[in-house]
């Protein structure tokens, strides 16, 4: 589990069957809009995108063009499990931190 600021990734193309992926993780992003930069949407060697948590100003976050929902409406393998929402408290954002982090609280 990670805890970005800005971008949650930058990924080049990828070879078939060599796809990298970003996976499980938290990003608090400094504005809307993509939260990733360089991914393979569809074809051969497409980037693994899943279960990330995205905080942001309003939460309205894009992906290979369309807004996150979009993008996971149109093919279940689409970003599963990730959810985008407006940025939280700080006592949500520092909790999340501790545990990465494994510090008690």
């Amino acid at each position: 589990m990670d805890l970005f600021w800005s971008r949650g990734f930058g990924i080049c193309s990828q070879l078939d069957g060599y796809a990298d992926a970003y996976v499980g993780n938290y990003l608090y992003a400094s504005g809307d809009g993509p939260y990733g930069d360089g991914q393979s949407c569809n074809g051969p060697g497409r980037t693994i995108v899943g279960g990330n948590t995205i905080w942001s100003p309003t939460g309205a976050i894009t992906e290979c063009g369309m807004t996150l929902q979009q993008w996971q409406a149109k093919d279940p393998s689409n970003d599963p499990g990730t959810v985008a929402v407006a940025y939280p408290t700080d006592d949500v954002v520092l909790a999340q931190v501790r545990k990465t982090l494994m510090m008690s609280s």
